[in-house]
C-alpha cells in the first residue's frame, strides 16, 4: 500500500520539516509490517495555480489512480488514534493499493475535493499551519502502524 500526502504549500527547512521527516521515516519502517511500501509528500504550490478551483481540478485528476481519498478538514470527523488505526487496518485487509490524504492551504481545500473524498477527518476545531499538520498526520500514521503491529509506542 502506498500513502501519498498532497499538501498545499512548501515545507522548507526547520523544525517542522525535521519532525515530518522523522515521522515519515518511522512510519515507513513500522508500516512495512502491515503492507505500507511507500510514503510520499507531494507539495502543491498554490501560487502557481491559476485559481483555487484549478487546484481542485488538478487534485481530482489524481483520483483516477487512487483507491481511498481522505481530506483533513476542520469540519471532518473526529477520530481517536485507535479508530484511525482501525481504518488503516481495514484498508490493509481490503488490499487497498493507495491511500491519499489532502491537506489544504490557508483557504482550506476546494469544495470539489471535499465532496469527492471517501472520508474527511478533523484534527480538532482549531486551525493549524500546514507544515505542522503534515507532522501531526505522519505521527498518527506512525502511531497507527504501531497500534496494528502491537508495538509499545502507543499506550491506551
Amino acid at each position: 500500500m502506498k500513502i501519498r500526502i498532497f499538501a498545499v504549500g512548501r515545507n522548507g527547512s526547520g523544525p517542522e520539516y525535521d519532525l515530518t521527516t522523522d515521522y515519515m521515516r518511522r512510519a515507513t519502517i513500522t508500516g512495512k509490517g502491515i503492507g505500507v511500501n511507500k510514503i510520499e509528500i507531494i507539495e502543491i504550490d498554490d501560487r502557481k495555480q491559476k485559481s483555487f478551483n484549478e487546484l481542485g481540478k488538478f487534485l481530482l485528476k489524481k483520483r483516477e489512480t487512487l483507491k481511498k481519498m481522505i481530506s483533513l478538514d476542520v469540519r471532518g470527523k473526529l477520530l481517536t488514534s485507535e479508530s484511525f488505526a482501525e481504518l488503516f487496518s481495514s484498508y490493509a485487509n481490503e488490499k487497498v493499493n493507495e491511500i491519499c490524504f489532502f491537506i489544504g492551504g490557508p483557504d482550506g481545500l476546494p469544495t470539489d475535493i471535499l465532496q469527492n473524498v471517501n472520508l474527511s477527518v478533523s484534527f480538532g476545531r482549531m486551525t493549524y499551519p500546514h507544515q505542522l499538520l503534515r507532522a501531526m498526520l505522519l505521527e498518527q500514521i506512525y502511531r497507527a502502524t504501531t497500534i496494528i503491529s502491537r508495538h509499545p509506542y502507543h499506550r491506551s
